[in-house]
């Protein structure tokens, strides 16, 4: 499991450090002059800004310089944003936007692969970053969407096992009936019906798949490195 995280990762690192020695490299070289522009007037709006503060600290606040830092702000910041808007028309029109797409693609495709190998923290992990529209590219936030129906169901075996480890003795026993067939099963554990003896109540049995508690500790550990 650790090996083939490590590989995972080597080969997500190599494609996207390829892609951005070609891709970026190139983004740069048509954006050189703009790039130096934008930076100039940040360095401009930093100094006024700095300016007003110092007057503001010294009890002499003055309506030029508040004037001076809130223009060279906005300055900076729409010279930015119309930057930002030519970077995605060049992008789009040179097809680097296409190619950033296709190693998005591919290593969200290699990051499921391995979800899917390992299972158990690293499916709750995928599904966890499935969730995070906000901050990956749409590529990686749709691929891994589909471990939200990646349930692996341990078997019947496992789960009596896993019972009486925690319990101190068989499904069979503890409970009135329990059906070995799961209801629902999620990337830690499995939900099985079942009813309470004497009453006949019905009972939902949550059981942890088989191995898990084992394998955590070490997963986890792999995967902060």
């Amino acid at each position: 499991r650790a090996v083939r995280l490590a590989g995972a990762c080597s080969l997500v690192a190599f494609d996207y450090s390829r892609a951005k020695r070609s891709l970026i490299a190139a983004e740069k070289a048509e954006f050189l002059d703009g790039d130096a522009a934008h930076w100039e007037l940040q360095v401009a709006s930093g100094k006024a800004e700095r300016l007003r503060a110092d007057a503001v600290r010294r009890g002499e606040p003055s309506a030029v310089l508040e004037e001076e830092a809130r223009r060279t702000r906005e300055e900076a910041a729409a010279y930015g944003e119309a930057l930002a808007g030519r970077r995605l028309e060049a992008g789009q029109r040179s097809g680097r936007a296409a190619a950033w797409d296709e190693v998005h693609e591919r290593n969200a495709a290699r990051l499921l692969a391995l979800c899917i190998a390992n299972g158990g923290v690293y499916v709750k992990l995928g599904q966890h970053a499935a969730q995070l529209d906000y901050l990956l590219p749409p590529q990686y936030t749709r691929t891994l969407h589909q471990l939200f129906e990646h349930n692996r169901a341990s078997s019947y075996e496992d789960v009596s096992r896993v019972i009486e480890e925690e319990l101190g003795a068989p499904p069979e026993a503890l409970f009135g009936s329990f059906e070995r067939a799961p209801i629902a099963s999620a990337s830690l554990a499995q939900v099985h019906r079942a009813t309470e003896h004497g009453t006949g109540a019905p009972l939902a049995v949550k059981v942890q798949h088989a191995g898990l508690r084992e394998e955590c500790a070490s997963d986890l550990q792999a995967v902060g490195l």
